[in-house]
C-alpha cells in the first residue's frame, strides 16, 4: 500500500513509487484462502504468477527465489524500476523470473496465470487504465485462478478524499515534484492547526488524526495518494459490481481481519441496527453493511472466476494438511494449560484475546515456542493435548481446528501451505536467504522469511550481509568489530566515543548477539536451501 512506499527523484524530475512486501502479496496466503473456501487453486509451488505494476520487482524476487519451479512475470511502466528488477534478479541467478516494460493497455502475454496480482495500482489510475487492467485479468486469468486488487475503499477513505481534493485544489502540477511536496505538507500542519490543539468534538479529533496521519507519511504517499488526480475510493458493492462485470466473484480479503461477512450473524446478535438484521443479506451485502459500520479506508481483494463454486462457510478440515504459526504470547509466565481458568494472549500492545479452552491454550504456547517457525497442524495437535490433557476426540479435533480457523480469520493466525524455512532459535552459524542479504547493499529493508518486509539501521546493514551460513558467531563478531572500527559507527557511552579496541569489540558482540536474536524473531534467519 501507499504507506509502505519511497520516495526518489530521478534526474528527470519523475517520482519513483516503490511498493514494499506485505503478507497480503504472497501468492501462497492466496492458495490457502482458496482452500478454505472451496476453490481448487494451483499449489504456490508449481504455479504461473504475474503481476501488474510490479515496481522494483521484490515481491516477486522473493517468492521466486522460494519456489524455484514456479514462474513469474512481472511488468511496469516505469523503464527505470524495470531495469533495477531485472538486475537484481540476473545477480541471484533466478531462471524463473521475468520482468517487463509495459503499460497496461499494451500487455499482451502467452497463456494463462494461476495468480495475478494488481496493488497499489487501481484507485490510483484513470478509468481508461481500470478498465485495461479488469480486461487484461479477464483474458489471462486460468480457470482455477486468483486475482488480487487493492483498491481505496469507501466510506472509511472519505475523510481522506476530503483532505486529497483540497491539497489537489491548492498543487501547482507544473511546479517541481519536491516543491508540490512541500506545499502539500504545509496546508496539512495549517488545516491541523487551525483545528486547534485543544481537545474538540469527535468529528475534529478524527480529521486532527487524519491530517496528523496524512504529513506522518513519505513523499511517495503525498504524491501517489494526495496530489494524484486519479485518486479515488471505491465502495466495496460498487468495486464488486465492476469486477463481477468483468467475469469474477468474490473470494475473501488478502488480509483476512478486513473480511466481515464471517462476523455477520454474530453481529447481528449484539447490535441492535436493522443494517445487520438481514438474514437474507447477500455476501456483497453484508460486507457493505459492515464497512458502514465498521469503516476501513483500505481493502485488497481476492477474486475468483463466476464460473467457480465458492463455498458459504469455510472448509476447516483442509487446515490438517498445513502449517500454522502464531503471533500471539501468553501474558502469564506460566499459563494454566489444564483447567477452563482465563488467560490472556497478546498479539501486539493493544491486541489480546482471552482463552479458556485448554486445548487452545496450549496449542498457543507450543506454536509460540516455534515462533517465527510453524508446525504442522497434526503435530500441533498431538502437542496440545499433551500439554492439556485433554483426550483425542472428534469432537476435541474439531473445536480447535474450527477455533484456528476463527483466530485465523482474526489475523491473529496464520496458516501455510508450505513450510516456512525460519528458524525458531539462534544457529551455529546464521545464515539470511541470498535476496535478502543482496539487497541489504541497495536500500534501507529486506525481506523476511514470512513474506514482510523488515527495516534496517545502520549496524544491521551492515551485519546482515554476513550471515550466509558459513561464519560462527565470533567470526561475525570479529568481523563487525573491524567494520564498526573503520567506519563512523564506533559506539559511545554516557556520550564518550570508545577508543579501546577490546571495549569497542566487547560492545560489538553484545550487539551482535542481540541483533541475530531480533533477526530470527522477525523471520530473517533460516535454513539454508
Amino acid at each position: 500500500m501507499t504507506q509502505q512506499a519511497k520516495f526518489a527523484v530521478d534526474k528527470k524530475g519523475l517520482y519513483r513509487f516503490e511498493s514494499m512486501v506485505s503478507p497480503e502479496r504472497w501468492i501462497e496466503r492466496y492458495h490457502v484462502l482458496a482452500q478454505l473456501y472451496g476453490i481448487p487453486s494451483v499449489p504456490p509451488e508449481t504455479a504461473r504468477v504475474l503481476e501488474i505494476g510490479c515496481g522494483s520487482g521484490l515481491n516477486l524476487i522473493a517468492q521466486a527465489s522460494r519456489l524455484p519451479e514456479a514462474s513469474f512475470l512481472g511488468f511496469d511502466i516505469d523503464p527505470g524500476q524495470i531495469k533495477k528488477a531485472k538486475e537484481f534478479a540476473h545477480e541471484l541467478g533466478l531462471k524463473n523470473c521475468e520482468f517487463k516494460c509495459l503499460a497496461v493497455e499494451e500487455a499482451e502475454f502467452e497463456g494463462h496465470f494461476d495468480y495475478i496480482i494488481c496493488h497499489g495500482l487501481f484507485s490510483w489510475v484513470s478509468r481508461k487504465v481500470q478498465n485495461a487492467i479488469l480486461a487484461l485479468c479477464n483474458q489471462y486469468c486460468a480457470e482455477h485462478g486468483v486475482v488480487y486488487v487493492s483498491y481505496n475503499a469507501l466510506p472509511g477513505w472519505f475523510l481522506r478524499g476530503v483532505i486529497s481534493d483540497h491539497l489537489r485544489r491548492a498543487d501547482n502540477p507544473q511546479a517541481p515534484i519536491d516543491l508540490r511536496v512541500d506545499h502539500a505538507r504545509g496546508l496539512l500542519d495549517e488545516m491541523r492547526n487551525e483545528l486547534g490543539y485543544d481537545v474538540g468534538t469527535e468529528d475534529q479529533e478524527r480529521v486532527k488524526r487524519e491530517l496528523e496521519n496524512c504529513n506522518a507519511h513519505s513523499d511517495a504517499f503525498v504524491m501517489h495518494e494526495l496530489l494524484n488526480p486519479a485518486t479515488r475510493g471505491f465502495h466495496f458493492r460498487q468495486f464488486m459490481a465492476l469486477l463481477e462485470e468483468a467475469g469474477f466473484q468474490y473470494l475473501a480479503e488478502a488480509v483476512p481481519g478486513r473480511m466481515r461477512d464471517w462476523r455477520y450473524d454474530e453481529m447481528s446478535e449484539e447490535i441492535d441496527l436493522a443494517e445487520v438484521r438481514n438474514k437474507n443479506a447477500t455476501l456483497i451485502e453484508k460486507e457493505q453493511q459492515m464497512d458502514h459500520l465498521f469503516p476501513q479506508s483500505f481493502r485488497g481483494t481476492l477474486l475468483v472466476k463466476n464460473s467457480m463454486t465458492r463455498r458459504e462457510k469455510v472448509n476447516i478440515s483442509v487446515l490438517w494438511d498445513w502449517q500454522i504459526s502464531t503471533l500471539l504470547v501468553p501474558l502469564s509466565e506460566k499459563p494454566d494449560l489444564v483447567s477452563n481458568k482465563e488467560e490472556i494472549f497478546c498479539a501486539s500492545s493493544n491486541i489480546s484475546t482471552e482463552v479458556t479452552a485448554p486445548i487452545l491454550k496450549a496449542a498457543f504456547v507450543r506454536l509460540r515456542e516455534c515462533w517465527p517457525a510453524a508446525l504442522h497442524a497434526e503435530e500441533l495437535y498431538e502437542h496440545a493435548l499433551h500439554l492439556s490433557g485433554v483426550e483425542d476426540s472428534k469432537q476435541t479435533r474439531t473445536f480447535l481446528a474450527a477455533e484456528l480457523v476463527r483466530y485465523f480469520l482474526a489475523n491473529m493466525v496464520e496458516f501455510h501451505s508450505n513450510e516456512l524455512r525460519c528458524v525458531h532459535s539462534l544457529p551455529e552459524k546464521p545464515f539470511v536467504q541470498p535476496y535478502a542479504r543482496l539487497h541489504a547493499g541497495r536500500g534501507e529493508w529486506v525481506v523476511t522469511e514470512r513474506h514482510e518486509y523488515y527495516v534496517l539501521n545502520p549496524f544491521e546493514m551492515l551485519l546482515l550481509p554476513l550471515c550466509d551460513g558459513t561464519r560462527s558467531m565470533e567470526e561475525l563478531v570479529t568481523l563487525m568489530t573491524e567494520r564498526v572500527i573503520d567506519t563512523d559507527l564506533t559506539p559511545k557511552v554516557d556520550g564518550q566515543t570508545i577508543g579501546d579496541a577490546s571495549e569497542i569489540e566487547a560492545l560489538v558482540e553484545e550487539h551482535v548477539r542481540t541483533t541475530l536474536e531480533i533477526f530470527t524473531e522477525r523471520g530473517l534467519l533460516s535454513q539454508p536451501s
